[in-house]
C-alpha cells in the first residue's frame, strides 16, 4: 500500500502489456529518461545480415551533451522472462551490429522528426550547433543501453541480464497504485528515474500523483480551431483512458462520441479528437475563448461547455 497525505493507494498490475502498460511508459518517458530524451515507437526490425532480428518496444534517444540511446523492452513479471528476454535481447545484439540496420533506425527517427515541427525545433535547440541527422548517425553508431521496464523486478530478471555482460543494462521497476475505493481514474506511479539530475536532487523514487479537481479549463489556440481538437493538461490525464478510447461527451447540441488519444511518438500530448460537429455548431468560437471540460464519470463520460 502507498499512503499519500493520509489517502490510501493500492498496487495495480496491468493485465495487458501492450494495451495497458506500453502507453503508460511512453507517456512518462521524459520522467524516466529525462527532459532531453525522446521516445520513439518506430517498430523497425533490428535485422542482421542473415535476416535474423527482433522488434523492440521502443527506442529512446538522449539529446544532450552526453548523448546515448536506449533499446527499450517493456515486460510484465508474470511472463517467462528467461525465454522472452534472452530471445529478444539476443536478436537485438545481432541486429544492431548491422550497419544497414543502424541506417534504417536513423532514417525512421529522422522521418518522424521531419513530420513533427515542435519536437524537431526543441531537439535542434538542445544539440545546437550540430545537425539532427549527423547527431543521430553518431549516437546510433554507439553501443546502446539495454533498458527493461517492468512492473516488478524479480530475481529471475537479474539472472537473465547476467547473460549479457558486454552491454550496459538498466532496469526500471515501474509500479502503479490506484486510490482506494476509486480505482484507476485516480492513481500514482512509483519509479526511480534514470536521468542523473532527478536522482541527484532527491535520491528518492519519483511519485507522480493525481489532481483533486474534475474541471479542465481550455484556452483555445489557433490549432485547436483548425484541427477541432483539445489538448488535456498533464496533471489532468488521470481522468482519461490510458489508451485510445471512444468516450461520451455531453454538449449543448447533445451527446457526441469523441476519441481520447494518449501521447505517441507522432504527437507528444494527450488530446481529444472528433469534435468537428461541435465546432461546426459554434462558428462564433474564436482564439482565446475559454471552454470547460467537466469529468462526469472518469474514463467514460464528460461534459463540454463554454466558460
Amino acid at each position: 500500500m502507498l499512503l499519500i497525505d493520509g489517502v490510501k493507494y493500492n498496487l495495480w498490475c496491468p493485465k495487458d502489456e501492450v494495451k495497458e502498460f506500453h502507453p503508460i511508459i511512453e507517456e512518462h518517458a521524459k520522467e524516466i529518461f529525462g527532459e532531453s530524451s525522446e521516445y520513439f515507437d518506430i517498430k523497425k526490425r533490428l535485422e542482421s545480415v542473415t535476416g535474423k532480428g527482433s522488434v523492440p518496444d521502443g527506442f529512446v534517444i538522449v539529446f544532450s551533451e552526453q548523448p546515448c540511446w536506449h533499446i527499450v523492452e517493456i515486460e510484465l513479471s508474470k511472463h517467462d522472462l528467461h525465454d522472452h528476454i534472452v530471445n529478444q535481447i539476443s536478436r537485438f545484439i545481432v541486429g544492431i551490429n548491422n550497419p544497414q540496420t543502424q541506417k534504417r533506425i536513423v532514417n525512421a527517427i529522422n522521418e518522424y522528426l521531419n513530420k513533427d515541427d515542435y519536437r524537431r525545433s526543441k531537439i535542434k535547440k538542445d544539440i545546437d550547433p550540430r545537425e539532427i541527422r549527423q547527431f543521430l548517425d553518431d549516437v546510433i553508431d554507439q553501443k546502446p543501453i539495454l533498458t527493461i521496464v517492468i512492473e516488478e523486478r524479480t530475481p529471475e530478471l537479474d539472472e537473465v541480464l547476467k547473460i549479457f555482460p558486454q552491454f550496459e543494462k538498466r532496469v526500471i521497476e515501474f509500479k502503479t497504485f490506484t486510490r482506494q475505493d476509486v480505482g484507476l481514474s485516480v492513481h500514482a506511479h512509483l519509479f526511480e528515474p534514470l536521468h542523473k539530475q532527478a536522482i541527484a536532487a532527491t535520491n528518492l523514487p519519483v511519485v507522480t500523483a493525481t489532481s483533486t479537481t474534475n474541471i479542465i479549463e481550455i484556452t483555445l489556440k489557433p490549432w485547436n480551431i483548425k484541427y477541432k481538437e483539445f489538448v488535456i493538461p498533464k496533471d489532468k490525464r488521470e481522468f482519461f483512458p490510458p489508451f485510445t478510447t471512444e468516450v461520451e461527451m455531453d454538449t449543448d447540441i447533445g451527446s457526441i462520441k469523441v476519441t481520447c488519444n494518449p501521447p505517441s511518438s507522432s504527437f507528444p500530448s494527450y488530446y481529444i479528437s472528433r469534435l468537428s460537429k461541435w465546432f461546426k455548431a459554434h462558428p462564433e468560437i474564436k482564439i482565446d475563448d475559454k471552454l470547460i471540460i467537466e469529468v462526469i464519470e472518469p474514463m467514460k463520460k464528460y461534459r463540454l461547455r463554454k466558460a
